[in-house]
């Protein structure tokens, strides 16, 4: 094994990430549920928010056998089901209060009629920070974001010292990180903020191959001119005057 000085496993050691720094928020949910001031609301979601984690990304893959070992072959890319948030309740309980507003948004609760995705889905973002540095080395955006379930709030005589939490189980469709050549961006995600088109979901064109670009033309001109020469016949057997 090779020998490593003791200032170097300290430098290393200093540099690793402290999970007590992060930052989380949702884009847009104040606005649809019409609270006055974003800053105070996304403020007051940080402060409730006791855990929360950086979701997993899987690529799924079929088995391919011909001969010899069994290949793996890959052919989509999965997320680790939904965003568990583990949120302090206050004493108003207005953080419970929020996430049924959001849920009223995605079913209501008197008719049980379904609402349209635009509605009620938003994006969220988990920022991780150093204890030295005040920008964000790493972070991900979360796209159409729903809430999926509300957990309970525990109460009990024996709870006098404790503070309430609540689970909220929050589905999302994919993530992406902040910066990189993959990620969007918000506004681009932000279905309300742009009637442009969404990179996502813009359909992929298949380049046209210039050796086969002539043949399918000109095999679509031959097909015209068949079928005017079956109408023309056609009407002809049938006594008529083809001009």
């Amino acid at each position: 094994m090779p020998f490593i000085e003791p200032s170097k496993y300290i430098a290393l050691s200093s540099n690793l990430y402290r999970p007590t720094r992060f930052f989380f928020k949702i884009n847009g949910l104040p606005e649809k549920l019409g609270v006055g001031s974003v800053r105070d609301f996304q403020t007051e979601i940080f402060f409730s928010t006791e855990s929360v984690f950086f979701p997993s990304r899987n690529i799924a893959s079929e088995p391919y056998k011909i001969a010899g070992p069994v290949d793996e072959i890959p052919y989509e890319s999965t997320y680790s089901g939904d965003l568990d948030v583990t949120m302090r309740v206050s004493a108003s309980f207005k953080e419970r209060d929020f996430m049924e507003q959001w849920m009223n948004l995605v079913v209501s609760q008197t008719t049980q009629e379904l609402q349209y995705p635009d509605s009620y889905r938003c994006n969220a973002e988990i920022e991780a920070y150093t204890l030295e540095e005040d920008f964000s080395p790493y972070s991900v955006r979360l796209t159409d974001v729903w809430p999926k379930g509300i957990g309970r709030v525990t109460v009990g005589q024996g709870l006098t010292d404790a503070i309430a939490t609540m689970q909220v189980q929050l589905a999302f469709r994919r993530y992406y990180i902040v910066g990189s050549p993959n990620d969007p961006g918000e506004d681009n995600m932000n279905r309300e903020a742009t009637l442009g088109p969404r990179p996502e979901f813009d359909p992929i064109e298949a380049p046209q191959n210039p050796l086969t670009a002539g043949f399918i033309e000109g095999a679509s001109e031959r097909a015209r001119e068949a079928a005017q020469r079956s109408a023309a016949l056609n009407i002809g057997n049938f006594g008529g005057r083809v001009t």
